[in-house]
């Protein structure tokens, strides 16, 4: 990472961490990053370990979803839940930008930005401050993400300003995130698009979600 891109790296995480709320600054953090330096190599070998995972890079895939197929599914199922979920944060259904996809590193960022809000649905994790950092905790433990280990740096320094109940709150959900992240399969290549009509709860059975 060159001179000006650390500058940038180091004002977006700034930004970041006084002000999570601001999404974009995520994006920014991933910018100028060397897709061919050793630590990230490193968390997509990581990834790479499961076999669903390595076919993805090989033959990637990722059906873009609408809203009338996630309307058409039935109470209970995993685009049910995906919809109530978009509609009661009043999220977009593409609200993340594309990735260029030249690299098995922007593969990797474009498929963790479009599947980021079904593993919050199949997770539980909320988008509460607190719950965002919950699930970057069980991100790190399944992908190894550096960027997730930034963005739990942030957090914590800024649980220094909150009351000691939510303090004590964070650490329960980033333990909870960590341990559920641990033991499950790996979210990275579920087949989502071809799973959305099957009953949340079962999903959750196939990964291994408590």
């Amino acid at each position: 990472m060159g001179f000006f891109a650390r500058i940038r790296f180091l004002l977006a995480f700034l930004k970041l961490v006084k002000d999570p709320t601001q999404t974009e600054q995520v994006f920014k953090l991933s910018e100028g990053v060397d897709p061919n330096s050793a630590p990230i190599q490193e968390v997509l070998n990581f990834v790479k370990k499961d076999p669903a995972a390595r076919r993805y890079f090989d033959q990637p895939s990722y059906k873009r979803l609408s809203w009338d197929e996630l309307e058409k599914c039935p109470a209970g199922s995993l685009g049910e839940g995906y919809l109530r979920y978009l509609r009661d944060n009043k999220l977009d259904l593409d609200f993340f930008p594309d990735a260029q996809r030249e690299n098995d590193f922007e593969l990797f960022k474009f498929r963790m930005r479009q599947t980021h809000d079904l593993w919050h649905v199949v997770t539980g994790f909320t988008t509460s401050e607190i719950d965002e950092l919950a699930l970057q905790a069980f991100v790190l433990a399944q992908t190894g993400n550096s960027l997730s280990s930034v963005l739990l740096g942030g957090g914590l320094l800024r649980s220094a300003q909150m009351p000691v109940p939510n303090k004590l709150h964070l650490m329960d959900q980033l333990v909870r995130g960590w341990q559920m992240g641990r033991s499950a399969a790996s979210l990275f290549p579920y087949d989502w698009s071809g799973n959305l009509h099957k009953s949340l709860a079962q999903v959750r059975l196939e990964l291994g979600i408590q």
